[in-house]
């Protein structure tokens, strides 16, 4: 027993594992060798690379428990750039000695178990040498576990608490152990990174790591020995990798390789004295960002003394601007920003007192002081605003940069609120607008990641959405709203629901533009809290008392907190039974462009949507652009992880047909972060009001006074609000709104009146030409920092990892105009004058604009620098120097200029990589590589070197990460034959202008390696140069001046031949017409043409419809003069020419000639050069060949033969529907053009694709295209485009809008004027746009297009249509009378005229304001407005077009009515309210939507008198006649709308069977029928038919 005892306790020791975690004993020293290599290069090793390596002494001794000392001594700092391994590391001897000084005093950690805790140093250290230890500290921390070998956990470290695994191998023989462990940097829980102008991009959380461009990993190996007294580490090997790729290519990534080496030499005593200065709580392991913030990816700036520095630095960029070296300038700019940052506030304020009256230097100052971004500079702005330092317009500018650039704390926080308050913004409506929206961004940016908001940050705003309300002021309320918007904080939903009529009853009184403002301000909102904002928005939505633009704003703001399923079927699902059909069609467009989408991110959106939409059916999917609309165009690859989508919500409003809101924007997608890039809106209300005549006194009138009787005799009837008008915009910028205006009544009033020929501008007029008489002179600058976006992580070895861009811009303009008028303006200045005024124009005009772009991957400190940097440069460079001279009144037209005497670069574009190093000790001579090699790269194996091996003295000799030197290995033929160092690709195309003296160029450059996969990456590492370049010709004689002359009218032919013969002005106009015309055809070389085409100059045959009319006509054009000049004076001439100083001018001329015959309309021009010796001409014709064909031609080259190209518009029919078919033909063409055809053939197929078209192969004629549009029904065509090998074809395409033809129409053959088809097709579109409504027997046809049948009860006048907006200009009512069933009688209400029309007799029968009137028409009214009364075919017409009424036509059978489009929505009656919304045609007086025609027609009868009016029937309340009963309870039931009665003392003789609605109460109730006018706001409980009496019988005259 004691024996089995006694092998299971030896069993139980064996299977115990020895504690592995590292232990230091007290007392002493434990020395190691340390190094570190950083190397930032591609697998393809023939590109540059750029390193670091950091050698050192380790000195490590525990001083008690817990507590151990570090001491890093003699640190060695090496740089690597150029190519591995020709260029190795050299040593930087003076930033070593400055590192060493740093690392000089010992740093103490705690360390117990393998874990390293706080850690302490020196309060003066930077914080660079403190990283430095915990990349050395940073090897020490592991984790054992006694009872695994293989385990995962999180663990903490440099680069934050990231997922590790481990593997132990215990050699319990030899008493080692070896472990290893691996973290994968992309699965981390409290990741060490900073990321500085990303503030409006948002992560996707939900998104796989697959398409995350920045994949990161660690793997250690510790060696580790032990014994009794504990473990040892004897060695340890860190090796960390960066996959950087930006296009999410497998094979288009950068690499950054950590490699850190820590190996025990041995142990000494006495340990390491304890440190002699104090030493301070530094945290722990984690890094520490703080120094490398402040150095800019851009070339390294060693800052000593900043107000000097600052001094300097802007002399030398205006010195360098002003010398035309922007480049240059640019990278002063930066640095300026740079050192802005760390000046004190009075530093800044002496800098400001030096250069405040240089003005080439303010916009450079002001300009960096915003994109400083700092406290100091922030404070400086607002202080220089309160003092009145600066203009309106250079507060304008510096405002809304400076608040995108700061950086959001408490202090700059607090400087913002008072910007809030400052009297000088008060004053300026521009500036407060931008201040209040950049608070509330700067408030969305501090508040990003924090779960609540400070409210005292939110009250400014809050406080003004208080004191708006209380005032009562729509743009105070509109700017709060919008300020909290961009907040985005949920503290201010309360604040904001205040707004909204669906939790407030107060707030349906507020505009409409409120309550959009207020659903908007929830979008950003959404982004915190999803699920509130989602509630919200449905409520909005469902509520159908809302205006239709609100809820379509709730819509939009709905799928943007991505609902779920069950939230879309919902709403779906109420589309079903939705009265607005804007509402409708806007929701269904938007989730059907949802559903279309491709973006991951909103998979489950669009997969939701396209369940939803499949409820809905095709119904909402017919309906045209008159109705609201979502388009979506959008794209997404899945390759590059990368896409974008381009919205348009285009709101309909029922008083419009044309959208009143658009809202654009464009949001972009890159791997897992999305970013709203720019959205623009535009919004216009009642501006209809301003297309027609004005300051009409519709309220004196008597149709305005009886409109107001006859709407009180409705129950429940009401006039539409005022609608004043309004347009209104904003922009937002990443998310962020920045901008917005909003124009109201009076200030557009102003500007029309300024446009349409009021006397009060004629003042303005006047100044305005003084103005520009004293001429025009200044110089403009405008520098910004575009984009400053930095993404900093930790490297094992405690250095920063930084992927940085910058970007910066500047345009410039420098204008000298003179301008003389002549004669001189006078006292009594009219605008007419200019008319017959000649004006002398002297102008300098020199616009220029560049941009510089750096990007950097690699370390970037205050200290050094080492990695890849990428610029990207742009500038347009131009110069407009010219004369001008203008002769209104003889209409001519001359500009001169000079001749190109230097090469100019008009525009260029340039990119390059380096590799570079920099040190701040070394700062002048920086060290740069280009990315590809210039010569042959020997192969590793040349050079003798070697793989590293896994020992450390093996690793040292290679000196070079693995993953770089072996991540691409190439096979001995791909090293021959791709070694070969550059290549080199150069293009240039030239275009000369022999005759100006002048050419242009394109030049592209580029070169890369001769190994370069074929990547977007390497392709961007390419060094590429573009630009366009004028360049002088060399020429017989020296140019004098280009010269450009335009004369039109009947001089046109003089000036040709004034140029041609260089003779006297008087000799060309003394000449009788027929010598100018011989001359003139001589000059432009038209007998040479004629003979070269054997007569036929301009037309090139085409073939045609199959018609014989056709063939008639074409023959008819072709026997008709070629030569329009024949017969016809030029009507324009034009002559570009450079005039030499003892040569012939040289240049080009131009006729135009036109011929407007009543069945034939035709223009030709003709171009030749004004020399003799050239034969190269240009003919150009275009004609109108028959009522249904255009066609035209154009001809160039040697007498217009070289190059030919024809086409050809016709309508006729296809397939037996009316159709257009256009053709394109041409013989022969440039190689530009064929080229550039071709490379759009290549797209059109997948285009055609993407937009839903099918695709046949399919022989055509080789050199012809044709397009062919059938209209299948006035909606929907039918579209066919013939290619010589393509054909793509698509059928119902909806049209946007109606076309008024049909189907199976035929196409008349009778000969009409040339234009006539044309313009017949453009008149009757605009013709169906307005408003149609026609009463003919019982048939009736709204404006909407809704057809019913209702027979008019005899003798009762209905209201057939009014304007019901607050001018109530016009009234026409209808009634039947006893003769016939199919005769009407119309009484018309405009101005102050009755106008009653009716058949007596057999005969048409018209009085005005109750007297007979006589048989001369027209018949015009005298009033301000004018109004025509005309017979037309069998009937009358009247026309009041100021009043809305285009038409009326009546012929005692047949009523119809036209009113203007600007009606839309404003009437009301039979014909409807013309707002497109069909679902709820049949509206009653009081807004109640009838249950069918015959109630609907009732309600819109007007009553008369009992006694002494014809119609005997009147609006009653009525109870149910059947006994109704809910739950066995008795009940009673009243109509909540009225029903047709007989007046009391009569009885019915013809009655009609009505559908009505009736509220029910307890059969007990005190509710009666006496004393109840109205029931319409009561609940409608039961729908019931009732008898409505349509004919009454009276005995006697009713009391």
């Amino acid at each position: 027993m004691k024996g089995l005892i006694l092998a299971l306790v030896l069993a139980l020791v064996e299977g115990q594992k020895q504690d592995l975690e590292p232990v230091f004993h007290m007392g002493k020293t434990y020395l190691y060798s340390y190094e570190s290599i950083i190397m930032h290069g591609f697998p393809d090793r023939s590109m540059a690379t750029a390193g670091l390596r950091l050698a050192s002494k380790v000195e490590i001794s525990r001083v008690s428990l817990s507590e151990h000392l570090l001491q890093i001594r003699s640190p060695k700092l090496e740089e690597h750039n150029g190519f591995w391994p020709i260029d190795s590391f050299t040593p930087s001897s003076r930033l070593s000695e400055t590192i060493a000084a740093c690392l000089s005093q010992p740093f103490k950690f705690e360390y117990t178990e393998g874990r390293v805790g706080s850690i302490f140093a020196p309060e003066d250290c930077p914080v660079l040498c403190t990283n430095l230890a915990r990349g050395v500290l940073n090897m020490l921390q592991i984790t054992i576990k006694k009872t695994q070998n293989v385990y995962e956990l999180q663990e903490a470290g440099i680069e934050g608490i990231c997922q590790t695994r481990y593997v132990i191998q215990d050699d319990s023989t030899n008493k080692r152990a070896t472990v290893s462990k691996s973290k994968d940097l992309t699965d981390c829980q409290d990741k060490a990174v900073r990321s500085l102008g990303m503030a409006y991009v948002r992560p996707c959380p939900t998104c796989a790591l697959k398409a995350r461009n920045i994949k990161g990993t660690v793997t250690s190996t510790y060696k580790i020995r032990y014994d009794d007294s504990g473990a040892s580490l004897t060695s340890a090997m860190s090796d960390q990798v960066y996959q950087i790729s930006p296009f999410n290519e497998p094979n288009g990534a950068a690499v950054v390789e950590v490699r850190q080496e820590l190996s025990l030499v041995g142990t000494k005593r006495p340990p390491l004295s304890e440190p002699t200065v104090q030493l301070h709580k530094q945290g722990s392991l984690r890094y520490h960002f703080s120094g490398e913030l402040l150095q800019m990816p851009i070339p390294l700036l060693r800052i000593k003394n900043p107000d000097l520095q600052l001094t300097e630095t802007l002399r030398q960029l205006v010195e360098n601007n002003e010398k035309g070296a922007t480049k240059e300038a640019i990278a002063k700019f930066l640095q300026v920003i740079q050192l802005f940052r760390v000046a004190t506030l009075d530093q800044i304020e002496s800098l400001w007192l030096q250069f405040v009256k240089e003005l080439p230097y303010r916009p450079w100052f002001l300009s960096a002081i915003c994109a400083a971004g700092a406290t100091d500079t922030f404070r400086f702005l607002k202080q220089k605003i309160h003092d009145k330092k600066l203009n309106i317009w250079e507060a304008a500018v510096t405002l809304p940069l400076a608040f995108h650039f700061v950086t959001p704390n408490i202090k700059t926080l607090e400087i913002a609120s008072s910007f809030l308050t400052c009297p000088q913004i008060q004053k300026v409506l521009m500036h407060r607008i931008i201040v209040y929206l950049g608070y509330g961004s700067m408030v969305n940016k501090y508040c990003a990641h924090a779960l609540l908001c400070p409210n005292e940050l939110l009250q400014p705003l809050h406080d003004l959405a208080t004191e708006a309300t209380s005032r009562g002021d729509a743009k105070d309320m509109s700017l709060a709203l919008k300020a909290m918007g961009n907040a985005g904080e949920p503290a201010s939903i309360k604040r904001i629901l205040k707004f909204l009529p669906t939790f407030s009853a107060a707030a349906a009184s507020l505009p409409n533009r409120i309550h959009v403002d207020a659903v908007l301000a929830l979008r950003k909102i959404a982004r915190k809290d999803p699920a509130k904002v989602r509630e919200l928005t449905l409520q909005v939505f469902m509520d159908s008392t809302l205006a239709p633009n609100v809820r379509m704003v709730a819509c939009v703001v709905l799928f943007e907190t991505k609902p779920a399923l069950p939230t879309v079927t919902a709403l779906a699902t109420s589309l079903l039974t939705e009265p607005s059909l804007q509402v409708a069609s806007f929701a269904y467009s938007h989730m059907k462009a949802l559903a279309a989408g491709r973006i991951p991110q909103l998979h489950k959106l669009s997969a939701a949507c396209n369940v939803a939409i499949k409820l809905l059916g095709p119904r909402l999917d017919r309906l045209s652009y008159r109705y609201s609309k979502v388009i979506q165009i959008s794209d997404y690859s899945f390759q590059y992880q990368a896409g974008a989508i381009w919205r348009v919500y285009l709101m309909n409003s029922p008083s419009t047909m044309f959208p009143s809101d658009i809202i654009t924007k464009v949001r972009g997608y890159y791997a897992n972060t999305a970013m709203d890039i720019i959205e623009v809106a535009f919004r216009t209300q009642g501006l209809t009001k301003l297309l027609r005549k004005q300051n009409i006194p519709f309220a004196d009138y008597d149709t305005y006074k009886t409109l107001k009787e006859l709407g009180k005799s409705f129950l429940g009837w009401k006039e539409l609000p005022p609608e004043d008008p309004l347009v209104s915009a904003y922009i937002k910028v990443f998310g962020q709104e920045i901008a917005f205006a909003d124009i109201d009544k009076e200030a557009i009033q102003q500007t029309m009146m300024s446009l349409t020929g009021s006397s009060d501008w004629q003042p303005i007029v006047k100044k305005v030409v003084e103005e520009v008489q004293r001429g025009i002179s200044g110089r403009w600058t405008l520098p910004v920092l575009v984009a400053e976006m930095r993404h900093i992580v930790p490297t094992v070895a405690g250095l920063p990892l930084e992927l940085g861009l910058c970007g910066a811009t500047v345009a410039q303009a420098a204008a000298d105009v003179d301008v003389k008028l002549s004669p001189p303006v006078s006292d009594n200045f009219k605008p007419s004058q200019l008319w017959e005024s000649k004006t002398d124009i002297h102008a300098d005009i020199r616009p220029k604009a560049y941009f510089h772009m750096i990007a950097m991957m690699g370390i970037n400190t205050q200290y050094f620098q080492s990695g890849f940097e990428y610029h990207a440069e742009f500038s347009a460079n131009t110069t407009m120097k010219f004369d001008a001279r203008i002769n209104m009144k003889e209409k001519n037209l001359k500009i001169e200029t000079l001749p190109c005497h230097q090469e100019v670069e008009l525009a260029a574009a340039r990119s390059e990589v380096y590799a570079i190093s920099r040190n701040m000790e070394e700062v002048d001579s920086e060290k740069k590589s280009q990315i590809f090699p210039k010569g042959e790269i020997p192969s590793i194996s040349d050079q003798g070197s070697t793989e590293g091996s896994s020992k450390p003295g093996g690793w040292k000799q290679s000196s070079m990460p693995n993953v770089i030197s072996k991540g691409y290995q190439k096979g001995p033929e791909e090293i021959r034959h791709n070694n070969a160092g550059r290549r080199f690709h150069t293009r240039r195309f030239c275009k000369k202008f022999e005759s100006l003296g002048c050419s242009t160029c394109l030049s592209l450059k580029s070169q890369n390696s001769a190994s370069l996969r074929n990547t977007y990456l390497h392709e961007l590492y390419e060094e590429f140069e573009a630009k366009i370049i004028l360049k002088p010709v060399r020429t017989d004689a020296d140019i004098d001046k280009i010269q450009l002359e335009v004369q039109a009218g009947p001089k046109a032919a003089s000036k040709i031949i004034e140029v041609s013969s260089s003779g006297s002005k008087e000799e060309g106009e003394a000449a009788p017409y027929e010598d100018i015309q011989a001359k003139l055809k001589k000059i432009l070389g038209i007998e040479e043409v004629l003979m070269d085409t054997g007569g036929e100059i301009l037309n090139i045959s085409i073939s045609s419809s199959s018609s014989s009319a056709s063939d008639e006509d074409f023959s008819r054009a072709i026997s008709q003069p070629e030569f329009l000049g024949d017969r016809k004076p030029p009507i324009l001439a034009a002559v570009l020419r450079a005039i030499y100083r003892n040569k012939q001018p040289t240049g080009f001329q131009l006729v135009l000639y036109t011929d407007t015959q009543p069945k034939r309309w035709r223009i030709q021009m003709f171009g030749s050069s004004i020399t003799g010796p050239s034969r190269w001409k240009l003919c150009a014709d275009a004609s109108v060949i028959n009522y249904r064909k255009i066609s035209g031609s154009l001809k160039w080259g040697k007498n217009c033969q070289d190059y030919q190209i024809a086409t050809q518009i016709a309508t006729g029919q296809f397939a037996a529907y009316p159709a257009m078919q256009m053709k394109l033909e041409w013989l022969k063409v440039p190689s530009l053009i064929r080229t550039t055809a071709r490379w759009f053939y290549s797209f059109l197929p997948g285009a055609a694709y993407l937009l839903g078209f099918s695709q046949r192969q399919q022989l055509s004629p080789s050199h012809q295209a044709t397009l062919v549009m059938a209209l299948t029904s006035p909606r929907t065509c039918d579209v066919v485009f013939k290619l010589p090998e393509l054909t793509i074809y698509d059928t119902a395409i909806s049209l946007p809008l109606p076309v008024p033809s049909h189907p199976g129409t035929a196409i008349s053959a009778s000969p009409s004027s040339g234009w006539k088809g044309f313009s017949q097709a453009t008149f009757s579109l605009i013709e169906s746009l307005k408003g149609h409504c026609t009463v003919f027997q019982n048939k009736i046809t709204t404006f909407n297009g809704v057809e019913f049948n209702y027979s008019m009860p005899v003798k009762c006048y209905h209201v057939l249509v009014q304007d019901c907006s607050p001018e109530l200009k016009f009234l026409v009512m209808v009634k039947r009378l006893e003769e016939a069933a199919d005769l009407i009688a119309v009484n018309v209400r405009v101005a102050s005229h009755e106008i009653d029309m009716y058949v007596s007799n057999g005969l048409i029968q018209l009085k005005i304001n109750g007297v007979q009137a006589p048989k001369d028409f027209p018949y015009t009214s005298n009033t301000a407005a004018s109004m025509l009364l005309s017979s037309e075919k069998k009937g009358l017409t009247l026309k009041a077009p100021d009043y809305g009424i285009d038409k009326i036509y009546y012929d005692g059978h047949r009523l119809e009515i036209q009113v203007a489009f600007w009606m839309a929505g404003k009437t009301c009656g039979i014909c409807g309210k013309y707002d497109a919304e069909i679902e709820r045609e049949y509206q009653t007086p009081s807004g109640y939507l009838a249950k069918d025609a015959v109630s609907f027609g009732h309600s819109w009868i007007v009553s008369e008198d009992p006694c002494t009016g014809a119609c005997k029937l009147q609006h009653k309340l009525v109870k149910s006649e059947k006994p109704l009963s809910f739950e066995k309870a008795a009940e009673k039931c009243f109509s909540v709308e009225p029903v047709l009665r007989c007046v009391k003392g009569c009885s019915a003789t013809q009655t009609v069977s009505v559908s009505v609605g009736f509220h029910c109460v307890p059969a007990d109730s005190a509710l009666s029928l006496d004393g109840q006018l109205r029931l319409d706001q009561k609940s409608e409980d039961v729908v019931s038919s009732v008898s409505a009496h349509t004919a009454c019988s009276c005995q006697q005259c009713p009391a």
